[in-house]
């Protein structure tokens, strides 16, 4: 794993891919979770993974990954 969040974008400001990436994660129709790695906390999980998991929105952010 690799950090690339300081590295810019061709599309426009790295602000802005990173709304689009959000966007695009959010209305992928199979569940995502993102973790970070330092603590094991989830930092995103988009509606299909909380829909399959049966979480309420945004109730699993902050989370430890062990629940």
């Amino acid at each position: 794993m690799r950090d690339v969040s300081a590295h810019g974008s061709s599309a426009g400001t790295p602000a802005d891919a990173g709304s689009l990436s959000t966007d695009i994660l959010r209305h992928v129709s199979g569940g995502i979770v993102l973790v970070r790695a330092s603590d094991a906390l989830v930092v995103f999980a988009n509606p299909a993974f909380e829909r399959m998991r049966g979480y309420a929105p945004d109730e699993l952010v902050g989370q430890h990954v062990s629940i």
